[in-house]
């Protein structure tokens, strides 16, 4: 079913990009394509003006942006689907669900995308700022948060690390 299979796709997505959220991949409009990159402010934490995650499309995630590029949007969501990003992530939530059984992790959820990337950075000796930087958190001291430029090369390596790690299991 194509559901399933769009499913699939975004929680790969996901995790290729991070474990970034469907509510934000759901909105981004092109104009977060810079170069070799989407560059973005969290919807979550948008409120409080962070500096802009500046994620390296790697090759897997790029695939799949290729593959549902929609006129305005990255990927063509909200322009296929016509509907809310709340009615969508109510499609998304059962199908992923769906999968999990098929697959034994009833539980699976979105979410699992963003938690099993951060473990197996976790896992793999990814340090810890560097984790929190490509979740997207907002730094909690005072240097990071106004004399420290993150450099992004960081997030680079480790999401390398991490998908070659998964794709070679």
């Amino acid at each position: 079913e194509k559901l399933r299979e769009l499913a699939r796709d975004m929680f790969l997505l996901s995790f290729y990009l991070c474990g970034v959220n469907v509510n934000d991949i759901f909105s981004w409009r092109k104009d977060v394509l810079k170069k070799d990159r989407v560059v973005f402010v969290r919807k979550k934490i948008a409120h409080h003006e962070p500096d802009p995650i500046k994620l390296k499309l790697q090759p897997e995630a790029k695939a799949i942006i290729d593959k549902y590029a929609g006129e305005n949007y990255i990927v063509n969501l909200a322009e296929t689907y016509k509907t809310n990003y709340e009615t969508f992530n109510g499609y998304l939530k059962h199908r992923i669900k769906e999968i999990g059984k098929r697959i034994g992790y009833p539980e699976l959820s979105m979410y699992y995308a963003r938690y099993s990337w951060a473990t197996y950075a976790d896992q793999l000796g990814v340090d810890e700022k560097v984790i929190s930087k490509s979740l997207g958190h907002t730094d909690q001291s005072v240097a990071g948060r106004h004399y420290i430029s993150y450099d992004w090369k960081r997030t680079d390596e480790a999401n390398r690390k991490v998908i070659d790690y998964v794709l070679a299991q």
